[in-house]
């Protein structure tokens, strides 16, 4: 870092008040930036939120079970077709796009109505048909 970085940095760090009012101010300038550095750190980003939910899992037990308990209660038909599936034999390659991008293929619903219907799908095509799929329901 250079002598004018170094004062760029030391002066925000003492003066929040107008790091503050200048950031509100300029909008455009922090969304653009934010987005940016979001597509820069979307896989540092990802694992420190995995590594927090995995932490706050262990240590709240109690909490997840209920959580656990609740989401079935609200959800039968869900949970009867997730464990009805577990029976089916995984393809080797996804369905949709035919080869396995991320290294974990998933058994994916279109209708839990018909819970013996399941695609193999990797996580890249599984969030995608989701998206797709769920927007016109």
């Amino acid at each position: 870092m250079n002598k004018q970085q170094e004062y760029n940095k030391e002066y925000r760090k003492n003066h929040p008040e107008y790091m503050r009012e200048w950031r509100k101010n300029h909008p455009n300038y922090m969304n653009e930036y934010n987005r940016k550095w979001r597509k820069t750190h979307q896989k540092h980003i990802r694992e420190q939120i995995r590594e927090y939910n995995r932490k706050w899992q262990k240590n709240h037990p109690e909490r997840n079970k209920v959580d656990s308990k609740v989401y079935a209660q609200r959800h039968p038909k869900i949970i009867k077709a997730q464990r009805l599936a577990q029976s089916i034999a995984r393809m080797e390659k996804c369905q949709f796009g035919g080869s396995n991008h991320s290294g974990r293929l998933e058994r994916v619903h279109m209708d839990y109505d018909c819970p013996l219907e399941v695609l193999t799908m990797c996580l890249k095509h599984h969030r995608l048909v989701d998206r797709l799929y769920r927007r016109n329901d």
